[in-house]
C-alpha cells in the first residue's frame, strides 16, 4: 500500500497493518464507499496508545505514534486477542444488492490464519444496519519475540475480496415481441431458458426469458446477449442487470436471488 499505509515514518507515525479490499463487481477491483468501525475494546486501545486509521487508494491503514511504540509492545498483553477488530461499513446502498450478504455472514469473522489473505473462522458477528462483514486485524506479524523484531517486520499486509452476488437474469418483454423467442450469449458461454408466459403484479402479460445459471453482478458486465426470433437478430445487444432490481423468487423449487431487466415495445 502507499500514502496513508507506508511503512515509512511520516509525521511522527509507522504503519503497523494494512488491509487492501478488493470487490469484484467493480471494473478495477477496487470498492467505493467502505469504511471501517472498530469495536468497543479495539477503539479504547488505538486511543489509549494513539493508533489512528487511515484510508487510501489502496484500502485501509492503522499507524501508531512512533514515540509510543515502546509502551504499545511493553503493554501486548492488553491486545485484544488475534487483533484489533473492525466492522466492515458501506454508505453505498446499493452495496447489499451486489454483495453477496449471505456468504459473508454464514463464513463469519475474517481473520489471519494462513498466508496474507485473511480468512473466515466461522464465528458470528452482528450482521445487518450496514455491516457487511467483520476483520481482525494483528497488532504484530507471528515470529515477533521482541520490540526491534516487531518494527522491522512492520507493516503487516493483508487483503480479503467481498464475495460478490450472483443472480438469475430474466428479461421480460413486455409488448408486441411475437413468438419463438429466444436469448443467446455471444460467446456462448451463458445459456438461457426458453421463453415463457408470465403475469405481472397489476395484470399485464409478459415474456420472461432467464438464466440457467447465476451470473455475477458486475459494474461493467462484459456479456453481449442478443434477443432473437428463431434465427433472425431482433435486439442485438440486450441491457444487463443492474443492482437495484434485484429480487428473491422461487425457481424450480428454490428460492433464488434474481435480477429484474423490463424491455418494453
Amino acid at each position: 500500500m502507499t500514502g496513508a499505509a507506508t511503512c515509512r515514518d511520516v509525521n511522527s507515525h509507522l504503519a503497523l497493518a494494512a488491509l487492501s479490499l478488493r470487490h469484484p463487481y467493480f471494473a478495477d477491483g477496487r470498492p467505493t464507499g467502505l469504511y471501517l468501525e472498530p469495536d468497543a475494546r479495539s477503539a479504547a486501545l488505538m486511543t489509549r496508545f494513539g493508533l489512528s486509521l487511515r484510508a487510501d487508494a489502496a484500502g485501509f491503514g492503522v499507524t501508531a505514534q512512533t514515540a509510543r511504540l515502546e509502551g504499545l509492545w511493553s503493554e501486548r498483553h492488553d491486545w485484544p486477542e488475534g487483533g484489533l477488530v473492525f466492522a466492515v461499513h458501506s454508505a453505498d446502498p446499493m452495496s447489499a444488492c451486489y454483495t453477496d450478504l449471505d456468504t459473508l455472514t454464514r463464513k463469519g469473522r475474517f481473520r489471519a490464519i494462513v498466508g496474507t489473505s485473511l480468512q473466515p473462522d466461522g464465528s458470528p458477528f452482528e450482521s445487518g444496519r450496514g455491516t457487511l462483514a467483520e476483520v481482525v486485524l494483528p497488532l504484530a506479524p507471528a515470529g515477533c519475540p521482541d520490540l526491534a523484531s516487531w518494527r522491522s517486520a512492520l507493516p503487516a499486509r493483508w487483503d480479503l475480496t467481498l464475495p460478490v452476488r450472483a443472480t438469475l437474469w430474466k428479461y421480460l418483454l413486455i409488448g408486441e415481441w411475437g413468438t419463438d423467442l429466444k436469448i443467446e450469449d455471444q460467446e456462448g458461454s451463458i445459456a438461457f431458458g426458453g421463453a415463457c408466459s408470465e403475469i405481472l403484479p397489476g395484470g399485464a402479460r409478459a415474456v420472461a426469458i432467464r438464466s440457467l445459471a447465476p451470473i455475477p453482478l458486475q459494474e461493467r458486465p462484459p456479456y453481449r446477449f442478443e434477443l432473437r426470433r428463431r434465427e433472425r437478430v431482433v435486439v442485438p445487444r440486450l441491457p444487463m442487470a443492474a443492482p437495484g432490481a434485484l429480487l428473491r423468487e422461487t425457481v424450480n423449487g428454490e428460492l433464488c436471488d434474481v435480477s429484474e431487466i423490463f424491455l418494453n415495445r
